[in-house]
This record gives structure tokens, C-alpha cells and sequence, in this order.
């Protein structure tokens, strides 16, 4: 019992012992994935220096988004148009598929930390737009997950202009919430506080 209450009071006074049960879970998940656990741990950091917890933003949101947009490969392409001359080119690059506005913003959008940072650089403009806009959502962390990726306004026929108040949950947070409960079933003795 002593020696319990004494492990207890160490990973109280140590944070990061407290930090590493769930970075590691998150770590792994991630890797059956397909993302380096290097770039993982590095956009976890991310996450902390951000403070994004403190605005409700779930720990390893931007490695289950970098994960479900692009497989955390940062070659990968996507939304396709043609140009004026016939060519098809993509406007969706890298990690967390940014289109041209994040480099205007000063993103590298092939880098993971860059374009990282920008994601929740404007998920939390787009936290206060929804906090002006949005009185009666219950988190609106996530409507500002989902106005990151689909838009501030809706663009459908019959709501074109009005404020994004609500939608889909996005894919990042889908994929996180799959990754908790197999990290529940396979660590049920680990305390897994994330999400």
C-alpha cells in the first residue's frame, strides 16, 4: 500500500511520467497507421507547446488527422482540379492535406511541424469565431475541428452563407476515438486519459 501511494505521489510530482502511458499508446496506435514515430512524438510535443488540451482539443488529434488525411506521408496529394491549360493539379498537400491558404500563412505544407502548427493556429481562430457565432454548442472544439477542414459557412443550396454551427464529426476524431477503444482492449490496465 505504501509502495503505491509512493508511486502515486512520484507520477503526480512528474508530469511527463503521467504524459508517457498515453503518448505511447497513441505512439504505437499511430505507427499501424503508417506514421514514423519520430514525426508522432514530435507533433504530440506539438499538441502541449500549443496548449491545446486547455481549449478541449484531444490529445493526438493532429496525429489522427495527419493519419486520416494522408496516411502521415507528406507527398501525399489531393482534391484534384484542372487548370486552364488541362493539367490536373492538386490543391491539397502534405500531412493534413492544407490547400494554397496555409502556405500564404507562411506553412510549409509538406513539413509535419509547419503545417502542424498552422492547423492549430487556425483551429483556434476558428475557436473564437465559433464561440461568437455558435452560442449553444456543447464543443465547440470540434466545430472548429470541422470548420478547419470543411469551411467557416456552409455551401449547400439551402444554408449558402449561413455560419458552420454543426456537421459531421471530422475523420481525425473518428479515427481517434478507434484508437482509444483498441488501446482500452489491448491496455485495459493502463489509465488512458486521453479523449
Amino acid at each position: 500500500m505504501v509502495a503505491l501511494m509512493a508511486a502515486a505521489l512520484v507520477a503526480l510530482a512528474c508530469p511527463a511520467a503521467l504524459a508517457a502511458l498515453p503518448d505511447r499508446a497513441i505512439v504505437e496506435l499511430a505507427a499501424e497507421c503508417g506514421c514514423d514515430p519520430q514525426v508522432t512524438t514530435e507533433l504530440l510535443h506539438l499538441e502541449r507547446l500549443a496548449d491545446a488540451g486547455a481549449w478541449g482539443f484531444p490529445a493526438g488529434g493532429l496525429v489522427a488527422q495527419a493519419c486520416h488525411e494522408s496516411r502521415c506521408t507528406a507527398d501525399a496529394l489531393g482534391d484534384w482540379r484542372t487548370d486552364k491549360r488541362g493539367r490536373r493539379v492538386a490543391r491539397a498537400v502534405g500531412y493534413f492535406q492544407l490547400w494554397g491558404w496555409a502556405e500564404a500563412r507562411g506553412a510549409d505544407r509538406r513539413h509535419h511541424l509547419s503545417a502542424g502548427e498552422v492547423y492549430l493556429e487556425t483551429m483556434r481562430n476558428s475557436l473564437r469565431s465559433v464561440r461568437r457565432h455558435c452560442k449553444r454548442v456543447a464543443r465547440p472544439w470540434r466545430v472548429a475541428w470541422i470548420r478547419v477542414n470543411r469551411g467557416p459557412r456552409w455551401r449547400t443550396a439551402e444554408r449558402k452563407g449561413q455560419q458552420r454551427c454543426s456537421g459531421a464529426p471530422p475523420g481525425g476524431l473518428k479515427i481517434l476515438k478507434r484508437w482509444r477503444r483498441s488501446a482500452l482492449r489491448r491496455w485495459p490496465a493502463r489509465a488512458l486519459a486521453w479523449l
